[in-house]
């Protein structure tokens, strides 16, 4: 079909919960559940759901894998340019 081409959804991701919740919704997207998911990311289930509900002391090295299990890549902006570009 022309024209439908989606673009790709950019979040601007400021704390461990909105982080956690951007996770979720790759994870529902590609339609794994938990343990789908944290065997996906070589990562334990309890990780897995502790990182979706906002953990705060995550291992970055785990937090990475769960992040690129799920179809997610970290982008590193500098912060008054995410501020201008997101309105936040």
């Amino acid at each position: 079909m022309a024209g439908t081409s989606r673009q790709p959804v950019v979040e601007l991701v400021t704390s461990p919960a909105e982080l956690g919740a951007t996770i979720r919704r790759a994870r529902t997207a590609i339609k794994l559940t938990y343990r789908d998911a944290a065997d996906r990311c070589g990562v334990g289930y309890r990780f897995f759901i502790e990182l979706e509900n906002g953990k705060r002391t995550a291992r970055l090295d785990k937090t990475f894998a769960v992040m690129m299990g799920v179809g997610l890549i970290p982008l590193i902006v500098p912060f008054e340019e995410a501020k201008k570009a997101f309105g936040k």
